[in-house]
């Protein structure tokens, strides 16, 4: 399959249903649908940012950093990556 240079965007914009699709494939679920997940609104309201990756206009990665309120003094920060056929990290 040929494929055209791959963009990576910082909080690039994307729909749920592209999200849904990557994460289905990525993790071997079951699609989700935004009543049930809504990323775009997580990621407004509660990411430090994320990355989204195109291959041409295709929604192909999406890699995200978020901060978990565990004490005012000690936030835990992480990332979570859907990039289907990519090793884990």
């Amino acid at each position: 399959m040929p494929h055209d240079q791959i963009t990576f965007v910082w909080r690039g914009p994307f729909a749920n249903a592209e999200i849904h699709a990557v994460h289905a494939e990525a993790f071997e679920t079951r699609l989700f649908d935004e009543s049930e997940w809504d990323w775009v609104g997580q990621c407004d309201r509660y990411s430090l940012g994320w990355v989204i990756a195109r291959d041409g206009e295709r929604f192909v990665g999406f890699v995200i950093r978020f901060s978990e309120q565990r004490s005012a003094s000690r936030p835990a920060h992480r990332s979570r990556t859907f990039w289907p056929g990519a090793p884990p990290i």
